[in-house]
């Protein structure tokens, strides 16, 4: 049996994410109610605005 399928079942599987601690805390949880409580597209926007140029330096530095 090849090494990789039992490595992919368990990177698929939820047991790692519902064993987590830190999502699961007081403190995870208060995050989770600031970003998705009130002002969801703003928080968006924030979180994407960067992507356009981070893409744009990556595309001039390929072309040279």
């Amino acid at each position: 049996m090849r090494p990789t399928l039992p490595a992919a079942a368990l990177a698929l599987s939820a047991a790692p994410a519902a064993a987590c601690n830190i999502c699961h805390s007081p403190t995870a949880l208060g995050v989770r109610h600031l970003l998705f409580d009130h002002d969801f597209l703003a928080n968006a926007a924030a979180v994407a605005a960067p992507v356009p140029v981070l893409l744009a330096i990556v595309f001039a530095v390929a072309r040279g």
